[in-house]
């Protein structure tokens, strides 16, 4: 899913029943996203934007997580505890993500940091040049993975990892070429969201775009003064780029 697709989601006759009412996934979109505008609005200060965000994030990733509990009651969602195969795709993650992931790793025991900074460290050089298609070849795992498929971040990992779902494991296991159906609410709600506040973010003057969540981490994990840098206009997260037009497994 490229940046463009983001923003223009809308497919011709393809509709979601939301509320009782046909709307088509492009309103969707757009409807989240003016979500975000009208309750930032007014509200220029990062910082007080970034403490908005925490509890916005919050509250959609719960939304998310609602409707995906929704999906596997009806059979259209086949994810559950230890499933793990998603963990070795390219993860792309909005810089306010990046920084919630960030503020939990800060607030762990060192020894948790240490071994997490190692396993992400390697995480990166081991994909370091890879592209997208090439990445899930490489057989590297989240850094963030523990041991029985349990994710270490999980109350804070990236709104993408949240709205990410299969109706069939299967697929799932079947490298870079094989798309995943995810349900498509979820993953609208997301992108909507996700790109509300990379604008609204970006308009008070701190850098927010897409990054690739492995390299974003492993650049300000063991910087206490990052965020703050980030908070006063630094772009920190320069020269780190997005996933560029196709993430692997997302249909």
């Amino acid at each position: 899913m490229n940046r463009e697709e983001r923003r223009a989601m809308a497919r011709p006759k393809r509709h979601l029943a939301i509320a009782r009412k046909e709307i088509t996934i492009d309103d969707l979109l757009q409807a989240t996203m003016k979500m975000v505008w009208d309750a930032t609005r007014g509200i220029r200060d990062p910082k007080s934007l970034m403490d908005l965000y925490r509890t916005s994030y919050r509250k959609i990733r719960g939304d998310i997580e609602q409707s995906l509990a929704l999906g596997t009651e009806k059979g259209l969602v086949a994810c559950k505890k230890g499933c793990s195969a998603c963990c070795s795709l390219a993860v792309e993650s909005t810089v306010p993500d990046v920084w919630i992931l960030w503020s939990h790793i800060r607030g762990l025991p060192q020894d948790q940091i240490d071994d997490l900074t190692r396993r992400l460290l390697a995480a990166r050089d081991a994909t370091k040049d890879r592209d997208v298609e090439d990445w899930h070849l490489a057989e590297v795992f989240c850094p963030f993975l523990e041991d029985g498929g349990v994710c270490g971040g999980y109350d804070h990992r990236p709104l993408a990892c949240a709205a990410h779902s299969s109706p069939d494991p299967a697929p799932c296991s079947g490298g870079p070429d094989v798309i995943v159906k995810s349900l498509a609410t979820p993953k609208v709600v997301a992108s909507g969201f996700s790109e509300g506040w990379n604008e609204v973010l970006t308009a008070s003057g701190v850098e927010s775009r897409w990054v690739r969540l492995v390299d974003a981490l492993a650049r300000v994990l063991d910087d206490p003064t990052a965020y703050t840098r980030w908070l006063a206009g630094e772009a920190v997260f320069e020269g780190i780029e997005d996933l560029g037009d196709q993430m692997p497994g997302n249909g």
